[in-house]
């Protein structure tokens, strides 16, 4: 079983500099890197945290369908 980032963030499993976050009380849309955990080793952010919500990029996979927006 894979455990989610939310628990795996606090193990310290993701350093702190891969993690995007936005500054205090930003309204503004910014953009950035975020790379697959599965290669670490490429630049860019392994999952953002806003508020309580993180996000990952993952592949996609038989039976699920492809964003139609490529910036997603």
């Amino acid at each position: 079983m894979k455990l989610p980032l939310s628990a795996r963030d606090p193990m310290g499993w993701l350093p702190g500099m891969r993690v995007w976050t936005p500054q205090d009380h930003q309204s503004s849309i910014t953009d950035f890197d975020l790379v697959s955990l599965g290669h670490a080793e490429v630049p860019g952010y392994l999952a953002a945290r806003v508020g309580g919500y993180y996000v990952e990029s993952a592949p996609t996979t038989a039976g699920m369908p492809a964003s139609p927006d490529p910036a997603c």
